[in-house]
């Protein structure tokens, strides 16, 4: 019954043209009984002013005449105003008596007595002034008649305009704030604006569509603004970490050519062209893997096993080499067997990538931890779903990550002061972590400094096999 509702915006477009048609009629029908009352409301004052405020309303009287045999009569006849009846005459021919010359009634169709007829030929009105009264009142009648047909013609046409009005307004207004909408992100061509508006069914889900189509371009446009932006920083990251090793390598072969180096530091000169080229060549590795990674092809070759043991060996590979880089390693993995599928090889990266991180920016004596759980718990991050997963974590009591970076710690070439000043660490190695943990279906985050005790720490999310 909403749909039938006048007063609601809202409801079928269907019964929007229903209501609209069912209160043409309605008006229609009001305006029709209206005139009606209004046409016999006027035509009754014509009436009184001509006719009933007369205390005669008809003309009479009476003449002789010879028939066909040359005898005399009388004839009397009244004429009695009735509208209704009168086709063409003036007046109508109401009641008539003919008398013989002795005053005997030869025909009569009145129920009066030949003295009752007489005394009203004798009280009747002037036939004149019956005539003006009747045409009088015939173009008074007329008037009415006409000022009543163009009142509901008038009428009429403001009704169905009215309605039209009120049917196309609820069409178009949605069209137009569509069309306006578009247009105005044609012309500024930067986000399509959500159009509010409240109607029928049909044009509010139209509206809805396009507003969920424009939040998913402005989103897209978003993204694509922030790819752009990510896109130009790579470059620039790219150019200035090649930069570098390239200047020293060039400037230390320039020298050594030149011969302005001795044969004593020559083979220092040296040595450092090498390391630098070892420095390119891992930025140049670090350059391909990450494109790799974003290509479209890309995809990983994942196999069922103990994530566990998995973890468990990978650290016990390179306890010595941290034990001789001065850096203590605490461990905490449960013997319980926790299977998934995952790529050895590109898990294997992430670890790397993380503990190298960990060497890199802290001192010696600094100790790292690592621990392994399992989680029944359903993470989700934004409008992502991760099923019931293991949670990894890389931590350590060093001297901590910068709020400057923190937020950006996973973005390409987000590094600190230090590790960009040395050329140590192309600013790579998280973002490509995050793109191989998410290939995985899990999440890597930094965790913030108010839930850990550590420095810093890192979580790894990964689905465990059902």
């Amino acid at each position: 019954m909403k749909g039938l509702n006048i007063k609601s915006k809202n409801g079928s477009l269907y019964f929007l043209i229903m209501r609209g048609y069912l209160g043409f009629i309605l008006v229609t029908f009001i305006l029709i009984f209206s005139l009606y009352f209004f046409n016999y409301y006027m035509s009754q004052k014509l009436e009184d002013k001509y006719f009933n405020n007369t205390d005669i309303d008809y003309y009479a009287y009476e003449e002789k005449f010879q028939d066909t045999d040359g005898a005399e009569h009388i004839l009397m006849i009244e004429y009695d105003y009735k509208d209704d009846k009168g086709q063409n005459d003036d007046s109508y021919l109401e009641q008539i008596m003919v008398l013989d010359e002795h005053g005997t009634v030869l025909y009569t169709n009145s129920l009066r007595s030949v003295t009752e007829f007489r005394d009203r030929i004798k009280n009747s009105q002037n036939s004149a002034d019956y005539l003006v009264s009747f045409k009088n009142y015939n173009k008074g009648k007329t008037k009415v008649d006409a000022m009543t047909a163009i009142i509901l013609v008038v009428g009429e046409i403001a009704v169905l305009l009215f309605f039209a009005f009120k049917l196309n307004n609820s069409v178009m207004k949605p069209l137009s704030l569509l069309k306006n909408s578009m247009e105005q992100y044609d012309r500024s061509k930067e986000v399509l604006t959500p159009i509010d508006y409240k109607g029928p069914n049909e044009l509010q889900e139209i509206c809805e569509s396009y507003n969920g189509m424009a939040s998913a371009l402005n989103k897209s446009n978003e993204e694509r603004h922030n790819l752009e932006e990510g896109r130009e920083r790579m470059l620039a990251g790219i150019s200035h970490d090649l930069k570098t090793p390239v200047t020293v390598i060039q400037g230390y072969a320039n020298a050594i050519l030149d011969g302005t180096i001795s044969k004593q530091n020559e083979t220092t000169y040296i040595e450092t062209i090498y390391k630098k080229s070892l420095v390119l060549s891992e930025l140049i590795n670090s350059f391909h893997e990450y494109s790799r990674l974003e290509h479209p092809d890309f995809c990983l070759n994942k196999k069922a096993g103990d994530i566990s043991e998995y973890l468990r060996e990978y650290l016990a590979d390179r306890y010595d080499e941290l034990a001789i880089a001065g850096f203590e390693l605490e461990i905490s993995i449960p013997d319980k067997c926790i299977m998934m599928n995952f790529d050895h090889t590109e898990l294997k990266r992430v670890f790397e990538n993380i503990i190298n991180n960990t060497i890199r920016h802290n001192p010696k004596g600094t100790t790292i931890f690592v621990s392994l759980e399992e989680s029944e718990d359903l993470i989700v991050e934004g409008s992502k779903i991760v099923k019931p997963m293991i949670r990894i974590y890389f931590g350590d009591d060093g001297v901590g990550i910068s709020d400057d970076i923190r937020q950006n710690i996973f973005d390409p070439f987000v590094t600190g002061d230090y590790a960009r000043k040395s050329g140590k660490g192309s600013g790579l190695g998280l973002a490509i972590s995050k793109k191989i943990v998410e290939a995985h279906g899990g999440l890597i985050h930094l965790r913030d400094k108010d839930e850990t005790d550590h420095s810093t720490e890192y979580e790894i999310l990964l689905p465990v096999m059902r």
